[in-house]
């Protein structure tokens, strides 16, 4: 039980950005390769240095408190990190910005599909048109720009990203919205007529693939870049949860001088 604690806390003290993040947003890759595997696999072995100590401390320090002392130390960090998850993570963003207009988007076609038997295709239709600042909001007919729609050169968010499109039938609709993330993603939110948001991030410029073959021999070194990259994130976390694990596990262990318990 107090490992766990441990290791949650680790969890939200250094990484509160990934232990909030909304489950929904799905980031993609997508072949871009920022850091080189020498550099994740070095922060991966420093978080797990760092953390031995920390589990070991950590461990000595839970185990000199009283049965009461450590349930009250638990309820008060259960009760932190609950009020800390209500603050806004910056990967859900969306759900705060994007997803109440989207819902308003949504109340409309239902009204739209009540009197028509089918799905707007356009703003237009629903007599609505969304402010559009530095997002664009796209149904099939219609597509509403962002105020600056070339944020930076190569990138059109007047464009929907491949594999991304709106919809709108007798079945079913899908109303998307993007907008730019720098230095090099877009941001995509997309609600249909369960109201099911979505929010994900693909690439904002098209991927290139090294060819891992005998023409290209460090093929399999951005491979391996590319894949450290992709799990970055949870590669770390278990480098911390590793490095706690091995601390707390060694502070179990009888110091020197300590009386065995008596049965």
């Amino acid at each position: 039980m107090y490992l766990l604690f441990l290791v949650v806390s680790a969890v939200v003290l250094l990484f509160p950005d990934w232990a909030w993040a909304c489950p929904r947003h799905i980031i993609h890759v997508d072949g871009l390769v920022s850091k080189p595997a020498g550099e994740i696999l070095f922060s991966m072995a420093m978080m797990t240095i760092i953390s031995v100590p920390l589990g070991l401390v950590g461990g000595r320090w839970i185990r000199r408190l009283s049965p009461i002392k450590k349930t009250m130390l638990v309820a008060l960090v259960i009760a932190g990190a609950v009020a800390f998850s209500r603050s806004e993570a910056y990967a859900c963003h969306g759900a705060e910005v994007v997803g109440p207009l989207l819902k308003t988007v949504h109340a409309a076609q239902l009204e739209y599909y009540r009197a028509h038997g089918v799905y707007a295709a356009s703003f237009d239709e629903l007599g609505m048109k969304p402010a559009s600042d530095q997002y664009s909001y796209f149904l099939p007919s219609q597509v509403l720009p962002a105020k600056n729609p070339l944020p930076k050169e190569g990138v059109d968010l007047g464009r929907l990203p491949q594999g991304v499109a709106p919809v709108a039938s007798a079945e079913e609709y899908t109303v998307v919205a993007i907008a730019f993330a720098a230095p090099d993603r877009i941001d995509v939110w997309t609600m249909d007529q369960n109201e099911k948001f979505r929010e994900w991030s693909v690439a904002a410029f098209p991927k290139t693939t090294p060819k891992a073959d005998v023409d290209n021999p460090t093929g399999w070194r951005e491979a391996l870049s590319r894949f450290l990259n992709e799990l970055e994130a949870p590669l770390l976390i278990f480098s911390v949860l590793l490095g706690l694990s091995l601390g707390f596990a060694y502070s179990l262990r009888a110091t020197p001088g300590m009386m065995p318990a008596r049965s």
